[in-house]
Order: C-alpha cells, then sequence, then structure tokens
C-alpha cells in the first residue's frame, strides 16, 4: 500500500512538469537584425521569459 501511495503521489508531482509550456526562440540573418537579436533577448529577461530552444542562421547565429 505504501509502494503504491507513494507513486501515485511522484506521478501527481510529475505531471505537470511534463505538460510545461515551452519557449523557442529564432533568430534570423542580417546585420540590422542581428543588433535587434540584442533588444529582444533583453526583454524576454526583463519579462521573466525562459528561452528553452535557440535557432539562428548568419548574424543570429
Amino acid at each position: 500500500m505504501r509502494k503504491i501511495l507513494f507513486v501515485l503521489i511522484i506521478l501527481w508531482l510529475t505531471i505537470p512538469a511534463i505538460h510545461a509550456q515551452k519557449v523557442g526562440l529564432v533568430l534570423s540573418g542580417g546585420g540590422a537584425k542581428g543588433l535587434t537579436h540584442i533588444g529582444i533577448i533583453r526583454a524576454l529577461e526583463e519579462n521573466n521569459i525562459p528561452i528553452d530552444y535557440i535557432a539562428g542562421t548568419s548574424m543570429g547565429a
């Protein structure tokens, strides 16, 4: 009985983490756009928005 209760508690604690929303940031190429990326990343950090994935090309990389 204790094992079943333990398993149920573990499942109850981990299910919200499975459905957590992920944030991806895609940065494009180009010199002017590359400088704009700095401001966008700064704004995300100021608003406490975590970035889970980052992809970029050229200046965005």
